[in-house]
């Protein structure tokens, strides 16, 4: 009967040892350079400090097969969940199918849909694209030229610009300038320089400026203030709603007047929820997320009427 016992009790240690086995997340974007990317990991990191988890946060340097690799690192390494930010799914397959094979969860916060995916939490980049753009042509009273800043590498920043060529194919009276397409990394100096040379080229004839992003309506802005010009005279429009963007828009003297927010914050929560769910209570996917993999986040419009509700 001792023996017995003894025996339950050195199971119930097992047990309990397993259990407490802490948490290991994988966190993987294209570039921690972007301030999108890197506010992700960021949240995420701050998260797993509080819970107890761990955490590896690597960085692709813009390349979709370093993306890869590194999720099939995550995978030997056996982590219990894995995280991708802003990847593009159909571009890293075999990883994912990998992390499926080893039962390994893979959440995605906008990273393109995939049946490899457990969840993808994402905003909507037609619906963004729409909200700027319109925004755009509404602020030009529908007549004017501007320069565009696009960025094709990435699915969700390629809807954006093919929305607006759409929006524009309605409005005769405003007239593409130029368009530039920016590199995978380096974009901000990249977004610079060509601002520069677009300016030397048309000079005042730029009415307004449109950006895939946040970090190149920054860059596009600088350059825009260097030739001595203000809002009154052109304006820079983008998309994430970043903290350096806002506080540009708040104080009304920048050429960035307006982005669409993008709820990175409660996107890492939604991500951390389905980690518990998931990996800790050990429910089923369906359980935790329901029928349809696509979590969708809310985007705002944000421009000096409503930037207040919005500044931290």
């Amino acid at each position: 009967m001792k023996r017995f016992f003894g025996l339950l009790l050195a199971l119930a240690v097992v047990t309990l040892s397993i259990g407490a086995q802490p948490v290991t997340i994988g966190f993987v974007s294209p570039d921690q350079g972007a301030s999108t990317q890197a506010r992700i990991a960021n949240k995420l990191e701050q998260v797993a400090k509080q819970e107890g988890w761990k955490i590896s946060v690597s960085s692709a340097t813009g390349s979709w097969e370093k993306m890869a690799n590194i999720v099939e690192d995550y995978v030997s390494k056996k982590v219990s969940v894995i995280v991708i930010a802003m990847g593009q799914s159909t571009s890293i397959t075999p990883a994912l199918e990998a992390a499926k094979k080893a039962k390994i969860p893979v959440l995605a916060i906008d990273s393109e849909f995939s049946d490899l995916l457990t969840a993808d939490i994402l905003t909507n980049n037609w619906e963004m694209g729409a909200k700027i753009s319109t925004y755009l042509v509404d602020r030009l009273n529908h007549k004017g030229n501007i320069v565009a800043f696009k960025f094709d590498q990435f699915y969700g920043t390629r809807y954006r610009g093919e929305i607006l060529d759409t929006i524009l194919s309605e409005e005769p009276n405003i007239k593409v300038l130029d368009t530039h397409y920016i590199p995978p990394t380096g974009y901000l100096a990249d977004t610079q320089a060509a601002m520069q040379a677009y300016l030397v080229k048309y000079g005042s004839k730029i009415d307004a400026v449109w950006c895939a992003f946040d970090d190149l309506a920054y860059g596009a802005s600088l350059a825009i203030k260097e030739k001595g010009y203000g809002p009154a005279d052109m304006f820079v429009v983008g998309i994430d709603g970043t903290d350096r963007n806002l506080k540009l828009i708040k104080s009304g003297s920048s050429p960035v007047v307006a982005t669409v927010i993008q709820p990175f914050d409660s996107a890492v929560d939604k991500v951390v929820d389905l980690i518990k769910k998931l990996v800790i209570q050990k429910k089923t996917e369906k359980e935790a997320i329901g029928e349809v993999k696509v979590i969708y986040m809310d985007t705002p419009l944000v421009t000096s009427a409503n930037v207040d509700e919005y500044l931290k």
